[in-house]
């Protein structure tokens, strides 16, 4: 049975034998060690930084709060904001309805 099974998905799933493109000797840079602890890090100030750097009338769509309300209640939104970017960086997920709400978003 497991012999018929396995044939069963090998005819299936079996690709034809063929010469694929070889990347020998292309040299591909690499970041540094250093570069790849600073991308792995957790975000942190530089999150703040980012949103005063971003123009204050802008939004994030017709219905979104601009970057002067995320600005002026920056100390009552912080934990909120670091938390989802947290859950974001851990899981490399965004929670289900999120993207339609960052529609047009440019600092």
């Amino acid at each position: 049975m497991k012999e018929e099974v396995k044939n069963y998905f090998e005819s299936r799933f079996k690709e034809d034998i063929f010469d694929r493109a070889k990347l020998d000797g292309v040299p591909f840079q690499q970041i540094s060690y250093e570069d790849s602890v600073i991308l792995m890090a957790e975000f942190g100030v530089e999150v703040k930084q980012a949103i005063w750097d971003c123009e204050s009338t802008k939004s994030l769509g017709p219905f979104g709060f601009n970057f002067h309300f995320i600005k002026e209640f920056w100390e009552m939104l912080k934990s909120d904001m670091m938390r989802f970017l947290k859950d974001f960086h851990r899981h490399g997920v965004l929670p289900r309805g999120t993207n339609s709400s960052f529609y047009n978003f440019d600092c």
